[in-house]
């Protein structure tokens, strides 16, 4: 009888516990911007970290919860030159984090460059005042609310019901004033900035 009762609680408590969720290569994650990153704030080789901007489900469970953490890293930030040149941005992403704390890297990049003026600047500069040449492009600018889809690189078994604590962030977003930004990036040299 005992042996029965001790079968069938270990038969019950097998039962309850889920198998880990295959998260399958490839699987697409939307990552978004929660500020404009412009290619006058950040440089090339700069760490930041943006957000999951929706949750990624497998057979209707949780692997990825939107505003998990994004690693991503600038590629490339031209300002903007003289002659009308516009300035370009490039970042690529490199992992986010599963509820269970698994890393799972990503493939993916957001790309932008500012408007050029360099035909218009070039032709006023020929025809009436050289000066026309000190005329600027834009920025490379990514808005606030961009977003883009990224790819898992790899499977992956999730654990979905041991969840670990994440430090979750917002995916609204967010109104960075000049001075609040200064003061923030003073204070955290080392540290990725949040975008």
């Amino acid at each position: 009888m005992k042996f029965a009762v001790v079968v069938a609680l270990i038969a019950s408590a097998t039962s309850v516990m889920a198998e880990p969720v295959r998260l399958p290569n490839s699987t697409v994650v939307v990552v978004k911007t929660t500020q404009a990153i412009s290619s006058k704030e950040v440089q090339a080789g700069q760490e930041i970290v943006l957000v999951v901007g929706s949750s990624v489900q497998v057979n209707k469970q949780c692997v990825i919860k939107a505003g998990a953490p994004v690693v991503a890293f600038v590629d490339d930030a031209k300002g903007a030159q003289m002659a009308g040149i516009s300035g370009r941005l490039a970042i690529s992403f490199r992992s986010t984090v599963a509820v269970d704390g698994t890393t799972i890297p990503l493939t993916g990049q957001m790309l932008n460059s500012g408007n050029s003026e360099v035909g218009s600047t070039v032709a006023v500069g020929a025809v009436l005042c050289p000066l026309a040449l000190l005329n600027k492009g834009e920025s490379g600018l990514i808005a606030p609310g961009a977003e883009v889809r990224a790819m898992t690189i790899g499977d992956f078994m999730i654990d979905v019901d041991n969840p670990i604590e994440i430090e979750y962030l917002s995916t609204e977003i967010q109104q960075i004033t000049p001075s609040n930004k200064s003061s923030q990036s003073g204070s955290k040299r080392n540290e990725p900035e949040v975008w």
